[in-house]
């Protein structure tokens, strides 16, 4: 028997709201009802009900405007970007392999980043991770080492590796604030961020480059050990 895959919430938030487009109840360029509606008919909470209206705007299905609410967009044709998105937004993606995908993409990007910074960019780039590595917070890191991460697709000026990128954003986010947990990762990212920004400041790609390739191989290898330890603990119960 194959063992049962675990079905989030907002997952079935999402088809729920899919087959609703399907069957006309949500038109085209109108506004859904408001958070308060929905959460009760749905039975779940606004935090399930916002992460599955965020996986709709990345489907393409819908626009969230801060202050006025959702709408479903007037263009409801599926594309190949809204095919890549379907794939992330359902796919049950590992950490590991997530990472991988992630080493590809940011070493390439930091390269292109490296050589189109300017001392501005740089600035906001050490504004971003803190400077002091005592203040580190489990709650607050993840939002601060994605800001990091995106502001290097940023200063790469490429449009391509950032839809890349922002494909994956749910993926990632999800994964930071799964590993933040492990220790060690904090201060890790922490110190790897600080080296990667002064080879930018160096305008020395190929270091930035090793310094990336090293800062995200060692996040996995952080992983792989958490993954195993923890295995052995329940093979010790």
């Amino acid at each position: 028997m194959s063992p049962i895959k675990r079905v989030r919430l907002s997952d079935t938030v999402v088809e729920e709201v899919l087959k609703a487009l399907e069957n006309g109840r949500f038109k085209p360029g109108e506004k859904i009802p408001s958070e308060a509606v929905l959460t009760k008919e749905f039975g779940v909470s606004r935090t399930t009900l916002r992460e599955a209206f965020q996986k709709l705007e990345l489907l393409g299905k819908m626009s969230i405007r801060q202050g006025d609410g959702t709408y479903v967009n007037d263009d409801q044709k599926p594309t190949i970007y809204n095919h890549i998105n379907s794939a992330f937004v359902f796919g049950n993606t590992d950490v590991t392999k997530l990472l991988e995908a992630r080493e590809c993409l940011e070493t390439y990007a930091i390269k292109l980043a490296t050589s189109r910074a300017t001392a501005e960019d740089v600035a906001k780039l050490y504004v971003t991770i803190g400077t002091e590595k005592a203040d580190l917070n489990p709650y607050t890191f993840p939002e601060q080492d994605f800001l990091f991460h995106q502001l290097i697709i940023e200063l790469s000026d490429n449009s391509i590796l950032s839809n890349f990128w922002t494909s994956i954003m749910p993926l990632i986010k999800e994964e930071q604030s799964h590993i933040v947990h492990i220790p060690g990762v904090m201060e890790q990212s922490w110190e790897s961020h600080r080296q990667i920004i002064k080879s930018i400041e160096q305008k020395d790609a190929k270091k930035a480059q090793m310094c990336m390739q090293k800062h995200l191989s060692l996040l996995l290898g952080i992983v792989l050990s958490d993954v195993s330890h923890r295995k052995n603990q329940d093979n010790n119960k």
